[in-house]
């Protein structure tokens, strides 16, 4: 592991921690107590320029970094929730943009990265965290399809617009994994008969 993978990975995972302690806020048509954050944009931004399983990691560190914070009202319940569906949204939206050039592959890939977070946030909530919360089965159904589904569809598709937007614009400062993504990275040819060579002659 290089030195500069160790300094992007630390960024975007304090830039996570920092966009998830200090920009909250309710959607609207939504319960109060589903609050969106733009946190998972440096997590994808991760996933997508190191690895999915780095975005994973990212995430991880992000989330540990937020419960030791103190700042969850949902303590380790909802720190818990939030892992669960970040780690889906970033984890198959990465390996979807391993496929194709970048630009071609990155809508597709946080769209599925969206339906995937909300079908697994589905029966989480539902057989997991909302029984956590208290909630008896019989009203957690309604909720999983009046609230959690949508909510969580609607805050892929908030996120993603944002990493839509900023994605080509930071790819060229984001490492070397991003300019391989960008097929920037040269290939040497072979001199022909007549070119010169480095040394100033000719061969």
């Amino acid at each position: 592991m290089s030195t500069l993978y160790r300094i992007r990975f630390g960024l975007l995972a304090a830039m996570a921690f920092v966009l998830m302690y200090a920009v909250e806020f309710p959607l609207p048509f939504f319960p109060e107590y589903l609050k969106y954050d733009p946190s998972e944009v440096p997590v994808l931004l991760g996933a997508f320029t190191m690895g999915p399983w780095a975005g994973f990691w990212i995430e991880v560190v992000k989330d540990l970094l937020f419960l030791l914070s103190g700042k969850s009202t949902a303590g380790i319940i909802g720190v818990g929730a939030n892992f669960v569906a970040g780690a889906a949204l970033v984890v198959t939206a990465g390996l979807l943009f391993r496929r194709g050039p970048w630009a071609g592959r990155l809508l597709p890939a946080l769209a599925g990265g969206a339906v995937a977070m909300a079908v697994v946030m589905a029966p989480a909530n539902y057989f997991v965290f909302l029984p956590l919360w208290g909630v008896p089965r019989q009203a957690a159904a309604p909720l999983i399809f009046s609230a959690v589904i949508p909510f969580n569809l609607a805050k892929g598709v908030l996120t993603g617009l944002i990493t839509l937007i900023l994605y080509p614009r930071l790819v060229s400062y984001l490492g070397t994994d991003a300019l391989q993504e960008k097929g920037q990275k040269a290939r040497p040819r072979p001199l022909g008969q007549g070119q010169k060579d480095p040394g100033g002659g000719r061969i």
